[in-house]
């Protein structure tokens, strides 16, 4: 059974929205999913008719995994909330790219984008204009930790994902205390957090082994997002796997802090878990 059966890929108009069928490619495998549909969305006052959308998927369809794929086109006021609408058919993946152009409708991060991804009850593969070089297949995921069991319930996903791809896993944690946290003006010890960190990626680095994955790790003292950040390139990662909302006793990961710094910035495309 494939981690992604049927996959939504929203598509405005854009080449670089386009550039998630290619994105999709790399993470479905040799084989691709069971299902790929096409998603179009028209906004009644737009130049485009629902016809042109049509023949517009109909032409992307040759670029899906498989080479084949159902089309959607279709009428609406707002972008986001036919894509989240359309999630509720049953689709295991939503692949959007976060910086595209469609007409007089931008989707970025604050917009179309942004909106999906706080809402999106189902996992998402997120590229955008950074990534310059897809992967022609994913042979590397990191997969940040931050000491919540929150963080990790994203390697399950991992779990079913990497022994498809034949793909490496690569845990990394940051210990850290803000400074702006009481813990910092008392004083407190990091050996102390440092300690519970690595036991923490210790504990899933042998769980994944278990599973037959090849697993390192990366922890260090550093800021979250920042960390992250770094170990993707020095790891030459293909993948960041995270969720939305983490947890730690003297650092709160939610959407708005490290998760989004990761979306904005990182080169690297995220798969993107919703948790709470």
């Amino acid at each position: 059974m494939k981690t992604f059966g049927r996959v939504l890929v929203a598509l405005d108009g854009s080449s670089l929205a386009e550039r998630g069928l290619r994105l999709l490619g790399a993470i479905s495998g040799p084989t691709g999913p069971n299902e790929v549909a096409l998603l179009r969305v028209v906004a009644p006052r737009d130049d485009a008719t629902l016809d042109e959308a049509r023949a517009y998927l109909d032409i992307q369809r040759e670029a899906a995994p498989g080479g084949s794929a159902v089309l959607i086109p279709t009428v609406g006021e707002d972008a986001a909330t036919e894509i989240l609408e359309t999630t509720e058919d049953g689709y295991d993946l939503v692949v959007l790219m976060t910086h595209g152009r469609g007409g007089l409708k931008r989707w970025a991060q604050g917009s179309v984008a942004e909106r999906v991804v706080r809402h999106c009850p189902i996992p998402l593969l997120l590229g955008n204009a950074r990534t310059e070089v897809l992967p022609e297949r994913i042979e590397r995921i990191l997969v940040p930790l931050d000491g919540s069991e929150h963080a990790a319930s994203v390697l399950g996903l991992v779990k079913q994902l990497a022994p498809e791809l034949d793909a490496e896993v690569v845990l990394v944690s940051a210990y850290w205390i803000d400074p702006h946290h009481r813990l910092h003006s008392m004083g407190f010890d990091t050996r102390e957090i440092q300690a519970a960190t690595e036991a923490h990626v210790a504990d899933h680095e042998v769980l994944l082994k278990r599973h037959g994955i090849s697993t390192s790790s990366v922890v260090a003292l550093n800021e979250p997002a920042e960390l992250i950040l770094k170990a993707a390139e020095s790891t030459s990662s293909d993948l960041i796997a995270m969720t939305t909302h983490g947890r730690s006793g003297v650092r709160r990961w939610v959407l708005g802090s490290v998760a989004e710094k990761v979306l904005r910035v990182s080169p690297v495309p995220v798969l993107l878990a919703r948790v709470g």
